[in-house]
């Protein structure tokens, strides 16, 4: 499972070990936060997969995935202990059993943003 930033700006999303969605920049560019916090949620079941960005929809997928076990955790860099480390902040990190649904990201994200000083 990954989010990660590609050097052409899209956002890939992997799920179980599979590139679900690639969403350019064009789509993300306007509801990005500069200077502030950014809330990114994935809600994702196998073939129903939507990508939020601070409560809007900014990328869905219909591919199928299967869903793996994670046996190491990494945040802010992928697979590495040593390189490639994102350079900001993590103020919040949460993951849940199921798929939210859309008013739940709208609440989640806004809890968030009021929590750690919005945007």
């Amino acid at each position: 499972y990954a989010i990660r930033k590609n050097t052409d700006n899209t956002l890939e999303i992997l799920l179980g070990n599979t590139s679900v969605a690639s969403i350019a920049l064009a789509n993300y560019a306007n509801h990005w936060h500069r200077q502030g916090i950014n809330v990114l949620a994935v809600s994702a079941a196998s073939g129903d997969t939507s990508v939020y960005l601070n409560g809007t929809v900014i990328g869905t997928s219909t591919t199928a995935w299967t869903p793996g076990t994670a046996s190491t955790i990494y945040i802010g860099t992928v697979n590495s202990t040593d390189a490639g480390w994102y350079g900001g902040s993590f103020y919040h990190l949460s993951t849940y059993p199921l798929s939210i649904t859309p008013t739940q990201v709208r609440d989640v994200t806004s809890r968030i943003l009021h929590t750690y000083g919005g945007y």
